[in-house]
């Protein structure tokens, strides 16, 4: 006795799959230069800060302010990010990496000193991150990165579009 089996029979069952994104981040890379570099590590007592124009991402507004002078011997500059607007009214908190990069003579990422951090900001209106992203003073007066009396760094802001719950 011979058996049919129907070809559709052996195909594999077909069945819909949905996926969604839980998280989208949106990013910004700006480019930090501290022209007259020698006369702001000169002046600038602990404190003192150097802030860059306000730039938007994922609809917030934020900045980046360079210390020349830190509270550790001053051995270190730091950067900070600065949420400037505040987070939705409807609630949540605003999740962002933030990642600096010094750039070479050229104008080129120096991967080996790339530090980044990750911080939840829950009030934003001039609130820094907690921690700084901090250089070597002696890393960034090198030539591998100043030109003339000018470096820069190349700062990224990658920002959570979905509130955290």
């Amino acid at each position: 006795m011979v058996i049919e089996i129907p070809k559709n029979a052996m195909e594999k069952p077909t069945t819909a799959i949905s996926s969604s994104s839980l998280t989208v981040a949106a990013t910004g890379i700006r480019r930090f230069t501290v022209d007259g570099y020698s006369v702001t590590k000169e002046l600038a007592v602990v404190g003192d800060y150097y802030q860059s124009e306000q730039f938007t991402v994922s609809g917030h507004d934020w900045a980046i302010r360079y210390y020349p002078t830190t509270t550790t011997i001053g051995s270190w500059c730091e950067f900070y990010l600065v949420m400037l607007s505040r987070p939705p009214a409807s609630g949540g908190a605003v999740g962002v990496t933030f990642a600096c990069t010094p750039l070479d003579r050229r104008g080129e990422p120096s991967a080996g000193e790339e530090r980044r951090l990750s911080q939840v900001f829950a009030d934003g209106g001039g609130q820094e991150t907690v921690w700084p992203i901090s250089f070597r003073k002696e890393v960034m007066q090198s030539d591998e990165y100043v030109n003339g009396d000018c470096f820069a760094v190349q700062c990224t802001v990658s920002v959570l579009k979905k509130a955290l719950c």
